[in-house]
């Protein structure tokens, strides 16, 4: 009986870390994937302006230019990410802790960057015009996505809560 726990419980673990990183593993799969057919740029499209935003955003309330502690241009960045994404992810499923503090780092940072919807018009209660509707959908899909990731944090910190300290 003692066996078949241990083994069940052991499945579930490595079920539980597999379901909760798959969502970077593709991400990250899926970057590479367009960064190796040279078609990466829908993906720096999408980046840029959130970069740029969140740059600024950061000097203006710290004072601090990223630029000069960071020097690297959008596509570094999304080498970078992607690199974290990928190795946290593919640790994090054997078991690794570091694997989910990278994944935790990653989401920390990327999280305000990409789903700002703080920042966007909440269009569309009273105007019933196709591009009034489209914002609010907009908005709706940053919220979902951006609270989604906190989630996915919080399941993450709860793994290194649980993990002996080393």
């Amino acid at each position: 009986p003692r066996r078949v726990v241990a083994s069940a419980m052991f499945a579930s673990a490595f079920a539980a870390r597999f379901l909760l990183a798959f969502v970077f593993l593709v991400s990250a799969l899926n970057k590479l994937h367009a960064i190796a057919h040279d078609d990466a740029g829908a993906t720096l499209a999408t980046l840029a302006p959130r970069l740029l935003a969140a740059k600024d955003a950061i000097r203006a309330r710290a004072g601090l230019d990223c630029d000069s502690v960071l020097p690297l241009s959008d596509a570094q960045y999304l080498c970078v990410a992607t690199a974290m994404e990928l190795v946290g992810a593919v640790l994090f499923i054997a078991d690794v802790s570091v694997g989910a503090k990278m994944l935790a780092a990653f989401t920390i940072v990327v999280t305000p960057v990409m789903h700002p919807y703080w920042t966007m018009a909440r269009d569309g209660d009273d105007d019933a015009s196709a591009a009034a509707s489209s914002a609010s959908a907009a908005y709706e899909v940053e919220v979902v996505m951006f609270w989604k990731n906190v989630s996915m944090l919080g399941g993450l910190l709860t793994y290194l809560a649980m993990k002996p300290a080393v």
